[in-house]
């Protein structure tokens, strides 16, 4: 259903849900360092606009994004590094619209996060649209998410190989 594949039970990576992207995205509890009810307006850890910056910029409240129909400024996660949500995650503002396991509509699929082309508004928090991952956007892609490590727990991030018949 909405052209991408159903997460599987006891998967070790996935497409994330809505509620899980929004919140490694948005939250930090306000005890430690976020704002009152936990959410910032940006995932930069900020309410206050990002800046636009290039790949490689090592600004704190900063993103890819601004750069009307210059879909070159593509980068990699990570390019923006000092940026990152209060989980460490890198790069949820801006760069890429991002697709969510969340469907819409049937066969449409929620993206978030905003890109390299859209404004400072498309990065915000409440903004969210749909598209159909049957077409190809140079400005889209995907994040995979996984569960995280409990406490103490030393995870294990190698591939299983496939057991022999």
């Amino acid at each position: 259903k909405g052209g991408l594949a159903p997460r599987e039970a006891g998967a070790r990576v996935w497409i994330p849900s809505e509620n899980e992207w929004y919140k490694a995205a948005y939250y930090q509890p306000a005890d430690q360092g976020g704002p009152a009810g936990g959410y910032w307006r940006y995932a930069t850890r900020s309410n206050d606009q990002p800046k636009a910056a290039a790949p490689g910029s090592e600004l704190a409240n900063a993103a890819i994004f601004g750069h009307q129909h210059q879909f070159r400024l593509l980068a990699p996660v990570g390019s923006v590094p000092n940026a990152t949500s209060h989980y460490g995650t890198l790069d949820q503002a801006g760069n890429a619209w991002e697709w969510i396991e969340t469907t819409v509509f049937d066969t449409q699929r929620i993206i978030r996060g905003g890109s390299m082309c859209g404004s400072h508004e498309k990065l915000l928090s409440t903004v969210r649209t749909s598209a159909s991952p049957t077409k190809r956007y140079p400005d889209t892609g995907f994040r995979l998410a996984r569960a995280m490590p409990k406490a103490g727990d030393t995870p294990n991030l190698r591939p299983t190989p496939p057991k022999q018949p």
